[in-house]
């Protein structure tokens, strides 16, 4: 992790999802292997009172 933060090691992001509505288009992307690197989810409300 500090060589990411460092700049020495860039991480391929493939695909960036907002919400766990978006986590089935987030799999099946991932299991279609068409696009490599990272699939991230964002979680925009992580619970009570965020």
């Amino acid at each position: 992790m500090q060589a990411v933060a460092a700049g020495r090691v860039e991480v391929p992001v493939a695909m960036v999802c907002h919400g766990l509505e978006q986590v089935r288009d987030a799999q099946a992307d991932v299991e279609s292997g068409t696009r490599p690197g990272k699939h991230v989810v964002v979680l925009d409300d992580c619970g009570p009172g965020s």
